[in-house]
């Protein structure tokens, strides 16, 4: 069998075993990130991220000195959906999570996605670059102390419309507690295959309590620095 045949005919749940992690501390606070083999870069203390938002919403958070973090389950993708769905949740009892996304891409695909997929191509939109490593130390000193921070790359696959809840579920269940909610920041990291020009990496907040919503179930960090 060709390694394209292999690749093809890979288990969906296969690419959480790629991931590489190691913790840095940012503030006195550990940070987990999980990273992909040849994409060290993550690592480093002059990466940056860039992020496109709607004017409207970036005018709004700068004026407030907020950034907003999304519930994942208000993601528009339905593979991604799938992971989150209702029943998954209230039996495996899993922590509340609330997501930032943004790429580490510089090129014109990626820029001419997030245009795409942020709003219509008339809406005016704000590019924004952002220091990854100077993100983490200022937002670890503004989160309560019971919020988990972890930084994930996307792992672009073939196949996740054969992976369902319920065997998310199967897998999340056959873990030791302590692993359910590190193998589950790295199911929300997987994405399919269509979409690697995105070159997408989330950073995720972690809580075992639900967390108090501002904007549309997202949770706000308060009081950050926009310069």
């Amino acid at each position: 069998m060709s390694d394209t045949q292999d690749k093809n005919n890979e288990l969906p749940l296969d690419g959480i075993k790629e991931y590489k992690k190691e913790i840095k501390e940012f503030s006195g606070r550990n940070v987990v990130f999980f990273y992909l083999e040849g994409k060290e870069h993550v690592l480093e203390k002059e990466h940056k991220i860039r992020r496109f938002v709607k004017k409207e919403y970036f005018v709004n958070g700068y004026k407030e000195s907020n950034y907003y973090f999304s519930n994942p389950e208000s993601w528009n993708d339905p593979c991604e959906k799938k992971f989150l769905a209702e029943n998954l949740n209230k039996r495996l009892k899993l922590p509340c999570i609330r997501a930032l996304c943004s790429s580490n891409s510089t090129v014109d695909s990626e820029e001419a996605l997030w245009f795409v997929d942020r709003g219509q191509k008339d809406e005016p939109m704000v590019c924004t670059y952002i220091n990854l490593h100077s993100f983490l130390e200022e937002l670890c000193r503004k989160l309560p102390e019971n919020v988990g921070v972890f930084v994930s790359q996307i792992n672009y696959r073939r196949n996740l419309k054969n992976l369902s809840a319920k065997k998310v579920r199967e897998y999340l269940s056959s873990l030791k507690t302590e692993n359910v909610t590190e193998e589950y920041i790295k199911i929300l990291s997987l994405k399919r295959i269509a979409f690697a020009y995105e070159d997408e990496i989330r950073i995720f907040l972690v809580c075992a309590e639900a967390f108090e919503s501002d904007v549309k179930d997202s949770f706000a960090v308060k009081n950050m620095n926009y310069n």
